[in-house]
């Protein structure tokens, strides 16, 4: 069953310093006691003891968690401390003040088949997600990302205003040039060039710098990428995830919209996606399926009005899903 946030028992597994992409305890575990029935029966398999101080009470530890379903693998590092007065180990967090992920990911963008006047052909991308993403809302300006594959200057990745992620700045020449103007947001696209030089576990080094451009004191952080992406040369070639019972977004109001997903073989579901914009006042609604559980299913995701009132102008669906790897294989229609 899903515990209560507050419950005497769960608190003491972790400390009163616990930090975990800017999220404080109470945050943290409000999050994981409420995401619903796909958490139970959580494991935590191929823990590992990376190191330990020489007072022998502050430890690196990394490990797995797997929902029941089989799916959700993300790999996680994470401190603890043994507590002082009862000597007991408690989970301390990664103390990182944002999310910093960095995974090999395949896209494919295509039009939604409801909107009869889309027109751009299929396209697909190959490369880096740099998922930089700041939920808790922490003093972070940019950040910097290096490593193998990218320019030897790194690319640079900034806030956007009212969001929470943080989009790239450095030029990609790879960006798809069937997007009609549009950047690939946190996408780093690839040639098979760059692709060669991402050998079996890269290590990528992340640093963030405050509001004003000024590095963050000890806020340097590395990822592991664990195979390389896909080459251009296959991309087309793989098994994506699908969406079907798709509306035209384009004038719609207020909505209850029920998409269908279809995970291939091989692959888990990580979360569906309906994106709306209004033209006249700029104003997008974000509505996400999460914690999916099965490789098929129907959401039901509702859509309000806009703030100003009338119809949205556009939006899209995406639907993405992960591999053994936890590289992501993403679809995209656009509206």
């Amino acid at each position: 069953s899903l515990p209560s946030p507050t419950d005497p028992a769960l608190l003491a597994l972790f400390t009163g310093t616990f930090m975990d992409n800017g999220q404080n305890l109470s945050a943290f575990l409000t999050d994981i006691t409420t995401m619903g029935t796909a958490i139970i029966g959580v494991k935590f398999t191929n823990v590992v003891l990376d190191s330990i101080d020489a007072a022998g009470t502050i430890a690196q530890v990394h490990f797995t968690p797997i929902i029941a379903s089989g799916g959700g693998v993300e790999t996680m590092g994470w401190q603890m401390k043994k507590d002082a007065a009862s000597g007991i180990w408690q989970f301390d967090g990664n103390l990182r003040p944002v999310w910093v992920g960095i995974n090999t990911v395949a896209i494919k963008d295509t039009c939604n088949p409801a909107n009869t006047a889309c027109t751009m052909a299929t396209a697909y991308g190959t490369g880096l997600h740099l998922d930089i993403n700041n939920d808790a809302m922490q003093p972070v300006g940019s950040v910097l990302v290096t490593g193998p594959g990218l320019p030897a200057g790194g690319v640079t990745l900034v806030a956007q205003a009212n969001q929470t992620w943080f989009n790239i700045t450095t030029t990609n020449a790879q960006n798809m040039p069937s997007c009609a103007g549009c950047t690939m947001g946190n996408y780093w696209l690839m040639t098979d060039a760059e692709i060669a030089a991402v050998l079996p576990n890269s290590v990528y080094t992340i640093t963030l710098y405050d509001l004003v451009g000024v590095a963050i004191p000890g806020a340097i952080y590395t990822e592991v990428v664990p195979v390389a992406p896909v080459l251009n040369t296959a991309k087309a070639t793989l098994a994506y995830p699908s969406l079907s019972g798709m509306v035209n977004l384009n004038g719609i109001g207020a909505a209850t919209l029920t998409p269908s997903w279809s995970i291939p073989t091989g692959l888990w579901a990580r979360y569906l996606d309906i994106y709306v914009w209004q033209s006249v006042t700029n104003a997008n609604q974000n509505v996400e399926q999460n914690n999916m559980t099965s490789s098929t299913g129907t959401a039901s995701l509702v859509i309000t009005a806009p703030p100003s009132g009338g119809t949205w102008s556009g939006g899209g669906y995406s639907i993405s899903a992960r591999d053994q790897y936890r590289g992501e294989v993403n679809t995209r229609y656009t509206n």
